[in-house]
């Protein structure tokens, strides 16, 4: 089992599949020299009744919020700011149940107020929120129910989709493939204190993974062992339980993503990845259903909005590590950052 989740996904992990200081931040700390490499950062946490784990890397540009995706953490990020650092000024965040932040139920309220409060105590000023995945999906939603923001980049979050968004497959073949595939998913993932052999398994696998993709090992390796954590008796576990990624993806099902799309109302940029390269079978003839069915939409939301800009890639979903320096020149662009 690989703690987080794969390049590739399957349709129904379409979003994929250390405890914190009690110190909350002070606003001084973002106040950055600028001949400071970016790639420098003061992490802290925070505080509430969910702490949430924060990564300033400063700078005196653009605001901006860097969003991961699901059973992912800030580390994803980490290539970014030296690519993103001319007239930027970044944050990350862990979400709840994911990397350093602390556990607490996944409910949209409970997520965009984390987002707040550390848009808030950072001092981030109508900053652009930058996701992959859920984290692309969470960006939409601030948006659209919070508002305060300047711009949302969705990079390949859409989650599963509905029946009938796959395109030649009857609703009640989609819809029973959605859910067994689902319940799957949650089932397997590991729960509860992990042994030594666990923990070797899926560091050994998470390595192979990031090699075969040509990611640096280090830094996945570095991703894992932030999604680890210690129980009351000083035993490792994942920071994602199984009864909270079952809360997370019910609640990811709730909403109609194509409408909060239509919605935002600031300058929205949404990558749509297609590549099916190395998937077989059921899961081809599904994910090929659900491309048809998610471009007809995109390209429909295209033409009726003022906001949005569509972009379909031949990249697969993890095109955010395997290529950061073309994501990075991507956001450059859309943002007018050169």
């Amino acid at each position: 089992m690989v703690l987080v989740s794969s390049p590739r996904r399957s349709v129904a992990s379409n979003t994929e599949i250390g405890r914190p200081a009690p110190v909350a931040p002070s606003r001084s700390h973002h106040a950055r020299r600028r001949d400071q490499p970016m790639s420098s950062f003061h992490e802290t946490t925070i505080t509430g009744d969910c702490p949430i784990s924060v990564r300033d890397y400063g700078g005196a540009g653009a605001p901006m919020l860097l969003l991961h995706g699901a059973l992912r953490n800030l580390e994803d990020w980490s290539p970014y700011p030296d690519l993103l650092g001319k007239g930027s000024r970044l944050v990350a965040m862990d979400f709840r149940n994911h990397g350093r932040s602390g556990e607490g139920p996944w409910t949209w309220d409970a997520v965009l107020d984390d987002v707040g409060r550390v848009i808030d105590i950072m001092g981030l000023d109508a900053p652009v929120l930058v996701g992959h995945s859920l984290g692309g999906m969470v960006a939409a939603l601030y948006a659209v129910r919070r508002g305060g923001v300047s711009g949302v980049i969705n990079m390949d979050g859409y989650g599963s989709g509905r029946p009938e968004q796959y395109v030649g497959i009857a609703p009640d073949v989609a819809s029973e493939y959605l859910r067994t595939s689902l319940d799957a998913a949650i089932s397997s993932w590991p729960d509860g204190s992990l042994e030594p052999e666990t923990i070797t398994a899926i560091v050994t696998a998470q390595a192979t993974q990031a090699a075969a993709y040509g990611l640096p090992v280090s830094r996945e390796v570095t991703a894992l062992a932030r999604s680890l954590r210690s129980d009351d008796h000083g035993r490792p576990t994942l920071s994602m339980s199984r009864d909270r990624l079952s809360e997370m993806m019910q609640v990811l099902t709730s909403l109609d993503w194509m409408d909060i799309f239509a919605r935002v109302d600031v300058p929205f940029l949404l990558h749509r990845c297609e590549d099916t390269a190395g998937i077989e079978g059921e899961t081809l003839e599904m994910m090929t259903a659900y491309n048809q069915g998610l471009r007809r939409d995109l390209n429909d939301l295209n033409r009726v909005s003022d906001t949005v800009t569509v972009r379909f890639l031949a990249e697969n979903h993890g095109y955010n590590l395997i290529d950061p320096e073309a994501r990075a020149t991507e956001i450059r662009e859309f943002l007018s950052l050169d």
